[in-house]
């Protein structure tokens, strides 16, 4: 039985045992409508009782997203990146199905064929002194801009460039980054907002929780309500674990989930809207030495970056079920 199963069972027990001692307490106080409005407290097995908490979680797995991909290594596309990709960092796609994805510490932006992962075109950032540094952590693709955020929550706004062309861009403070480190960020287009994934919590207000930051790109301003803060423990349990530091995220248009990586634990998640966590799993260490990056294609395929971390960067694409 997991963790979620355990808390459901014990709070029935609980429940079932405070019942048990009003009626032993206090004979004749337990009243018949009592009895009849939770006949379960008085009638079922603690096996009845596991076996259906084993049923609810059954039934969040079948709206898991996830549970829909053959996330084994062996089915799955895995593919060398060029050296000039061995930080790589972040991935998006375009709306017309185009890969892009982008290095840890420089602005260049690159664009990947997804069947090898070749390198296409690229383009970079530039602020009329070379090309710009920082701690880049994540890229998303909007209407009509792209955008990308440091571990800071800075985020730069600018558009797509030729190849080899330097484009110009603008910056936004979002203060994020005063909560958490940053690292990972989405669009989600039926909101216009940019997802911003917290990696490690700083601030007493966020301890032990990760969050969902969202940031508007019309009025660009963080939408302070809409943040979704999520217990560290509703990840790390599922794992056998004490920490889940994400490193990516995505946005599932369908469904509304988020799809999130965490490169420590060589792990996948699953988020609801509201911040239940669907679905955990361990990933293929083999392959996701450092997975930094996620998004998805156009036919729904899953593609997940990982960082050399002293090797060759990594492509991997998971295909439906």
């Amino acid at each position: 039985m997991n963790f979620e199963s355990r808390k459901i069972l014990l709070m029935y027990l609980m429940v079932a045992f405070v019942v048990y001692l009003i009626g032993f307490l206090f004979p004749g106080e337990l009243s018949p409508e009592l009895v009849n409005s939770h006949p379960e407290l008085f009638t079922q097995s603690t096996q009845e009782i596991e076996n259906q908490t084993e049923t609810m979680t059954e039934n969040t797995d079948q709206r898991s997203i996830l549970t829909n991909y053959n996330l084994d290594a062996a089915s799955a596309e895995n593919f060398k990146l060029a050296k000039s990709l061995q930080e790589i960092s972040g991935l998006a796609t375009t709306g017309d199905d185009r890969l892009l994805a982008h290095n840890d510490e420089r602005g260049s932006v690159y664009q990947l064929s997804m069947t090898d992962g070749a390198i296409t075109k690229s383009f970079s950032l530039s602020n009329g002194g070379g090309m710009l540094k920082d701690d880049f952590e994540g890229i998303a693709v909007g209407e009509r801009n792209l955008y990308m955020t440091n571990s800071a929550g800075k985020i730069y706004e600018f558009q797509e460039g030729a190849d080899q062309e330097a484009v110009p861009f603008v910056t936004y403070q979002t203060s994020t980054g005063a909560d958490c480190e940053i690292e990972g960020l989405a669009y989600q287009a039926t909101t216009k907002n940019l997802l911003i994934m917290c990696k490690n919590p700083r601030s007493s207000g966020m301890r032990n929780h990760l969050a969902i930051f969202q940031w508007s790109t019309e009025t660009k301003a963080l939408l302070e309500s809409e943040t979704i803060r999520i217990p560290i423990k509703s990840f790390a349990d599922k794992l056998g674990s004490k920490k889940f530091q994400p490193s990516g995220i995505e946005w599932h248009a369908e469904s509304g989930h988020y799809l999130i990586v965490a490169a420590r634990q060589q792990a996948i998640a699953e988020v609801s809207p509201t911040g239940e966590v669907l679905h955990v799993q361990k990933l293929d260490g083999k392959w996701h030495r450092q997975m930094e990056g996620i998004t998805l294609a156009a036919n729904g395929d899953l593609l997940v970056s990982d960082e050399g971390a002293g090797k060759s960067a990594r492509l991997t694409r998971y295909s439906l079920n």
